[in-house]
């Protein structure tokens, strides 16, 4: 019987490109890489490891009173980069990091045995991953394991073996720690086409690795398949660490799974809403829905009432979580529901503040109330927002003045309309509720206006009303109505909630899917009420784009049931905070491009739409110093607040890395960062003027590259031990191999490496000559 995760697998991109790999009559090995990709770490990060270690050789007395948890991390860390140093081969042996620290033979030992345990505790399979072994098992391709790892082979064969269904056989293991050759030089590939007797064409590697599964494996011939998400979605995951998003790891997992299992045959476009369901929006909707399930089972039977536009999204979700509910899909707005929420006596005191909303104006007010003419003397005033006008003096009053004097002329026509508004309300609700049970609405929020609306003019009043975040301002309004968010309003979400109600946009277009606002009610035939929507329509375009969407949240909610994931904890709930905090404050290029050109409807009724991000936002910025910009918006977050409505998206499409800049992400993502600033030093005391060498076209010269371009230094060749298999590019260079290098070339060498110094340089000069002048860091 197919599971869930099944029918994803097997209408996923992945799965078809899998296919035809192995349709093809060449390939006859199929290479799996470990870690990350055959096996997956309850720790996430494989660093963790070493914290879990020094906690339980901390209780166990295995460690020295006076180290602590953090110590023994630093000196695990600085061992492996110390034996990395030393050793001359490609990688290391598990022995060699441990010889490197200054505790006793046992102690060492203790330590080993400690680690070797816990990473095979912390160890599970990929249930994707197994998947792909299973089918080229099926297939009868030879299966072989491929692994830049100094754990010892048969370490590796034990765990990979314990993890994996028993009828799966593995021909060979492929451990850098026992060959002395890795998969990130390319000498790890060529030693697998010597030990099978193989050419590159018949090997298909799989792994998670861009450099080392995928670049350098392409490099050598081989056909590769890469088992990761798109760069963009894992630097997602790196800037919510900065905003502390601490989420479970087996949410971490649902998010990357449900994007390694992206729908077939989606456009480019498309692919981005489905990443954004699946990676952003799936686990909060995903814990808002078991929230409410909690809730719900909490005080008892109730029918849910899900506010439209969210609504639609939100009954979804639901009824994924928990058949059980009993839902109802219940059209309101501020605009439809304000006037029925007016008193008589009180109404002229409670209507322009209702009103004064963005895009709202003197015109729509007279056109809504059937007021006739404007008056001559606020003719000119006839297209300004009513929220303007409370600012705005003509003579010896403000302009709201002469509106409100206006208004209590129609007094008798207003409170007619107030009256009959309350009645068609009334029964549209009693036409829609469904049962005779007590009910609570649900909506995503902030200020809770429209609960409170409902509130005033329903003669059956809510129970309570739930909501995905709210403000303060929501409540202020529980003197009259029990209030409860999902995401907690507290000292440590303020600024979180602060973002998310100043820039709404871009969390609630998708979210509305392809709703248009409701505006009022009508009778229809037979006496029944209907709600009013603008005659309006959405793009196709724009349809496909809200269509991945939903697919990646529903995507995402089958995977996290899979893992039996538990969104709705309070920590989890505090953290979703944050992770709308990052994607605010801190977007990744993509998200700024395809959210920011979404439409969006004022959410009041209004015919005006508005792009997200316009040219008119990127022109203001670029006008002058973006720095300047930030400041003042970091100083007073509502300057821009009614042309711009998301600042930091506009900033990153001026310039995609100030951001990043400002919240020293380039600093942190510098793996390199150190070593680089070595060579940049070194290189200022030797001739450039004729340029350089750079030996190594790995991660480090990636990083490196960019630097010496921005410093005038000119790159005249750059060499790689992998180009032995033939030359290749790497950022726009040609890659030669040493031996292609012509011996009378004077210029210094930079070495784009902090392994194998030794065995590098000894090369250099075997080719050069001794007096080469290398520089390393």
């Amino acid at each position: 019987m197919k599971s869930n995760l099944d029918s994803l697998f097997l209408n996923s991109q992945l799965y078809n490109d899998y296919l035809t790999e192995l349709a093809n009559p060449q390939i006859e090995v199929v290479s799996f890489d470990v870690f990350d990709t055959l096996l997956r770490r309850t720790c996430i990060k494989p660093e963790n490891v070493f914290y879990e270690v020094a906690k339980r050789a901390i209780k166990n007395s295995v460690l020295p009173a006076i180290v602590s948890k953090d110590d023994y991390y630093n000196i695990r860390v600085c061992a492996e980069k110390k034996a990395r140093e030393l050793s001359l081969d490609e990688d290391i042996k598990f022995d060699d990091i441990f010889s490197q620290m200054y505790f006793n033979s046992k102690v060492r030992a203790k330590l080993k045995t400690l680690e070797l345990e816990i990473e095979e505790e912390l160890l599970f399979a990929d249930p994707i991953a197994i998947k792909l072994l299973q089918l080229a098992n099926d297939s009868g391709k030879k299966i072989i394991i491929t692994s830049d790892m100094y754990l010892p082979e048969e370490i590796i064969k034990k765990l990979v073996y314990k993890n994996i269904p028993n009828n799966i056989h593995i021909s060979h293991f492929f451990v850098s720690s026992a060959t002395k050759k890795t998969k990130t030089t390319g000498s790890q590939f060529s030693y697998i086409f010597d030990q099978l007797d193989i050419k590159a064409e018949a090997l298909l590697h799989i792994g998670d690795n861009a450099q080392a599964d995928v670049a350098s494996a392409n490099n050598c011939g081989i056909n590769t398949l890469l088992f990761n998400t798109p760069d963009w979605i894992l630097d997602i995951f790196k800037r919510e660490s900065i905003f502390k998003v601490n989420l479970d790891f087996n949410i971490y997992y649902a998010r990357l799974f449900s994007a390694l299992l992206i729908p077939k045959n989606l456009t480019e476009s498309e692919n981005f809403f489905y990443y954004y369901g699946c990676v952003v929006n799936g686990p909060t909707l995903a814990g808002f829905a078991k929230w409410i399930s909690q809730y719900a089972n909490l005080i008892g039977q109730h029918e849910v009432f899900c506010l439209m536009r969210e609504g639609d999204i939100y009954e979804e979700c639901l009824k994924q979580i928990d058949s059980n509910l009993l839902t109802t899909k219940f059209y309101a707005s501020r605009k439809s529901t304000y006037l029925a929420s007016l008193n008589e006596d009180t109404y002229l005191a409670n209507l322009i503040p209702s009103l004064a909303k963005n895009s709202y104006t003197l015109s729509d007010l007279y056109l809504d109330f059937s007021l006739g003419d404007i008056p001559l003397n606020l003719q000119q005033f006839k297209n300004t927002e009513l929220y303007k006008l409370e600012s705005i003096s003509l003579g010896e009053k403000l302009v709201i003045e002469y509106v409100n004097t206006e208004l209590d002329k129609h007094k008798v026509k207003i409170i007619k309309k107030i009256n009959e508004n309350k009645s068609i309300l009334n029964k549209y609700f009693n036409q829609v509720k469904k049962s005779d049970l007590p009910y609570f609405f649900v909506d995503f929020g902030a200020g809770a206006t429209i609960q409170h609306q409902l509130h005033l003019a329903l003669d059956n009043k809510a129970t309570c009303n739930l909501l995905f975040y709210a403000n303060n301002r929501a409540y202020k309004k529980t003197a009259l109505h029990h209030i409860a968010s999902f995401i907690p309003l507290n000292h440590n979400t303020q600024k979180a909630i602060n973002d998310m109600q100043r820039s709404p946009e871009i969390l609630e277009t998708v979210l509305v899917g392809q709703e248009q606002t409701t505006t009022t009610y009508r009778y229809g035939a037979e006496g029944k009420v209907l709600p009013v929507k603008p005659n309006k329509s959405y793009s196709s375009q724009h349809i496909n784009k809200i269509c991945a969407f939903n697919i990646g949240v529903k995507n995402y909610i089958t995977v996290s049931q899979h893992l039996n994931c538990q969104e709705h904890t309070e920590n989890n709930r505090e953290s979703f905070a944050f992770l709308f905090e990052r994607l605010i404050n801190l977007p990744t290029k993509e998200e700024a491009i395809n959210l920011g050109a979404l439409t969006h409807e004022d959410n009041y009724g209004s015919d005006r739409e508005y792009s997200i991000i316009e040219p008119k936002h990127l022109n203001n910025i670029a006008a002058g110093s973006i720095e300047d910009y930030w400041r003042q918006h970091c100083v007073n977050p509502s300057k821009h607040l009614y042309d711009t409505p998301w600042p930091q998206g506009a900033m990153t499409l001026v310039d995609s890395n100030a951001l990043a800049d400002f919240y020293k992400l380039t600093y942190y993502a510098n793996r390199h960062y150190y070593s680089i600033n070595l060579i940049m030093n070194n290189l200022q005391s030797v001739p450039t003027k004729r340029g350089i060498i750079i030996y190594g076209a790995g991660e480090f010269f990636n990083e490196l590259e960019p630097i010496l371009s921005a410093a005038g230094i000119k790159i005249a060749y750059v060499i790689d031990k992998r180009a032995s298999f033939g030359s290749f590019d790497v950022r726009g260079y040609k890659v030669i191999h040493i031996g292609q290098l012509d011996t009378s070339i004077n210029m210094p060498i930079v070495i784009a490496s902090k392994a194998f110094l030794t065995e590098i340089r000894s090369t250099i000069k075997h080719r050069l000559g001794e007096n080469a002048l290398i520089i390393s860091c």
